[in-house]
């Protein structure tokens, strides 16, 4: 993920990455490992049937920066609500799917992907 707009150009520097379909793979902390027998890998995420945040973090170790590039792959299991309780905070918010954020007290939003059973949630 190096370069202008992910492009593979110098410039970018890797922050965090975890890829669970490589042999070794683990999950970062706070996230737990989920096999399913009709996934050839293992997963990472919360509880199932848990209405708890459950986080990781990666530390840019003081680096500055104003741009953030990377991909996410999800998978849905059990039921998925979208935005849960209708949070609009974001120390509050929780959300089935995943939510990408920056700093703390306040955290400031990059990129959410909500995942919900219903149409229109």
């Amino acid at each position: 993920m190096n370069g202008i707009n992910c492009d593979g150009e110098d410039g970018w520097t890797r922050v965090g990455y975890f890829n669970m379909t490589e042999s070794d793979a683990t999950c970062p902390a706070g996230l737990i490992q989920k096999n399913f027998t009709n996934i050839d890998h293992p997963l990472c995420g919360r509880l199932a049937n848990s209405s708890t945040c459950i986080s990781t973090t990666f530390s840019s170790n003081g680096l500055t920066y104003n741009k953030v590039c990377g991909q996410v792959r999800g998978y849905q299991s059990f039921r998925a609500r979208a935005f849960l309780n209708f949070q609009n905070d974001i120390e509050n918010f929780t959300v089935d799917g995943v939510s990408i954020t920056h700093g703390s007290n306040p955290r400031k939003h990059i990129w959410t992907y909500a995942v919900s059973n219903f149409k229109n949630s």
